[in-house]
């Protein structure tokens, strides 16, 4: 069970690199509206979700 607050940081997810860079091309193309990530459970999903998220920042809304 994770502890609350702990994340494994982005670059270090094995395995998942093609989700990773869908992710960051997400977050330099403004065009790109969103992504779906369909994956086994237990693939890390979240962990990726969360280390982009520490990595990039909190999102902003559209003005």
């Amino acid at each position: 069970m994770p502890i609350a607050g702990t994340h494994l940081p982005f670059p270090a997810l094995v395995g998942l690199e093609p989700a990773q860079q869908a992710l960051l091309l997400l977050a330099v193309e403004p065009e790109l509206r969103g992504l779906i990530i369909a994956a086994p459970v237990g693939s890390g999903k979240s962990s990726l979700a969360r280390g982009a998220r520490s990595l990039l920042g909190p999102a902003s809304a559209p003005q």
